[in-house]
């Protein structure tokens, strides 16, 4: 979920709270134990995915809220770089902050759901265009050209969708 106006405070079974602002995103595992409570107005997009995952055990992120850093990451090429916050047990979901340093213009098809909201910069898919503060859904079906400006950041939930 990525919140654009309000604030929601979750609390956990064990009576720790956790309190996520207006430009903040966080991630609530599926069948995690806790209340929400929105002391204001709201407003936010989210993605459902359920999972029918392997032991969870094994992966800590599911047992507790991830909130990611914002902040960019780091340019393994120079060209692009990604921070994965969030990986769900089946590895069929993720949250992940990606960076554009330069621009780039690529023909992109895949095969996942993707939510993605802009931080800042730009992007270009299919002639239409999306700047800081938007929000795009992308199906996996879908073949378009995206050029995407230097500088550009976003947040993305990816959702592998079962062939």
């Amino acid at each position: 979920m990525f919140l654009l106006e309000g604030s929601v405070i979750i609390e956990m079974s064990d009576s720790t709270e956790m309190t996520v602002n207006a430009g903040e995103a966080f991630v609530l595992p599926q069948s995690l134990q806790c209340q929400c409570s929105m002391p204001e107005y709201v407003r936010k997009i989210f993605m459902i995915a359920e999972s029918k995952g392997s032991d969870s055990a094994k992966n800590p992120s599911l047992h507790r809220i991830t909130k990611p850093s914002l902040t960019q990451p780091v340019s393994n090429d120079g060209v692009w770089s990604e921070r994965i916050s969030f990986c769900n047990a089946d590895g069929k979901m993720r949250v992940a902050q990606v960076h554009y340093a330069t621009e780039l213009t690529e023909v992109q098809q895949m095969n996942c759901v993707r939510l993605i909201t802009v931080l800042e910069g730009s992007v270009n898919i299919g002639g239409e265009a999306f700047k800081a503060g938007d929000n795009f859904y992308f199906q996996p079906e879908l073949e378009a050209e995206w050029t995407i400006a230097a500088g550009t950041s976003w947040i993305e939930a990816r959702y592998l969708r079962d062939s």
